[in-house]
């Protein structure tokens, strides 16, 4: 979760990879995100680095990330 003071700063971008690499040191196959509709940002770049919508709803907008190799 990042604040919404602190939305666009590219704190979960930064965060992300390492993120990743313990999720996927851990054994787990895919990280899912939940993110607000209103965070178009967030929605946003959640896809350019490659997380896949799955089961959207009205107000939320989750994105699974694979981590299978």
């Amino acid at each position: 979760f990042i604040r919404r003071d602190r939305r666009g700063e590219g704190i979960g971008k930064a965060l992300f990879p390492r993120i990743r690499a313990a999720a996927a040191a851990a054994g787990f196959r895919s990280i899912d995100a939940t993110l607000r509709r209103e965070n178009a940002g967030g929605v946003a770049e959640c896809g350019r680095i490659g997380g896949v919508p799955w089961r959207e709803t009205g107000t939320i907008v989750p994105k699974r990330f694979d981590l299978t190799p």
